[in-house]
């Protein structure tokens, strides 16, 4: 996790890694305690979640007193992060989004997608051919072999991609100054052409809608299918204290 919290997609967020579940019937249970935030700022999370409801079958919807698993979204001065998926030990659906910095661009949308159980990007085991990571670039306390561990390696083991191709302009991509010292020396450089001037996106692009359509959006026959919420208004602002 960084010490410091630059703005926007130059901040790097943090995902803790664990083995992650789906939610299920894509349906994400969550709780935002009293005071936690202002009207506005729960307006800024709930239009993210929207845009998961506009384009897929995922639905954030706030969580009933039964409800056994949920994510609880804080706001600790601690940065942007989030396990990644669903654990069983309900402490760990955390998504922690301080405020100002972690409600900026696509921030918000790239924390509740690792809360459906994605990673980052340039964590794919193929990524090495799509992306150079210049640690020379990098602000000089984070050139440490457990700052690249935790945010800029590569996972050799098995990601599913879905057989979704690598994409610079994912909203689970960093940009390329993540962590910069100097906006001259990018830290990530692309191997591929990108005419885009920065990587990352301020919301879902058609790859991340395509693999959490994969998923969470088949039926057992590989069909899309849309849940019984799609046909709901999600106008709920925040969530009920319990």
């Amino acid at each position: 996790m960084l010490p410091t919290e630059p703005k926007g997609q130059d901040r790097l967020s943090v995902a803790e890694e664990y083995t992650s579940t789906v939610w299920p019937n894509g349906i994400v249970p969550y709780y935002i305690a009293p005071n936690t935030f202002s009207l506005n700022e729960i307006f800024t999370i709930e239009r993210a979640m929207q845009v998961f409801h506009a384009k897929t079958c995922v639905r954030f919807v706030p969580r009933r007193p039964e409800t056994p698993y949920f994510v609880q979204i804080t706001n600790r001065p601690t940065g942007c992060y989030s396990f990644i998926g669903r654990s069983l030990n309900n402490s760990r659906n955390l998504m922690n989004l301080q405020t100002p910095a972690c409600l900026t661009g696509g921030t918000p949308m790239h924390e509740m997608m690792h809360v459906l159980g994605f990673f980052h990007e340039v964590s794919r085991p193929d990524r090495d051919d799509y992306i150079y990571v210049n640690r020379s670039a990098l602000i000089p306390q984070f050139q440490t072999d457990t700052f690249y561990e935790s945010n800029l390696a590569k996972y050799e083991r098995d990601i599913e991609t879905y057989n979704i191709g690598y994409n610079y302009g994912s909203v689970m991509h960093y940009s390329r100054y993540a962590g910069a010292s100097d906006r001259r020396y990018p830290v990530l450089v692309n191997r591929k052409p990108y005419d885009k001037p920065d990587f990352g996106n301020n919301t879902l692009s058609p790859s991340d809608i395509e693999g959490i359509q994969f998923r969470y959006c088949r039926n057992a026959s590989g069909i899309y299918r849309l849940n019984w919420l799609q046909q709901l208004p999600t106008t709920v602002l925040g969530s009920r204290p319990v």
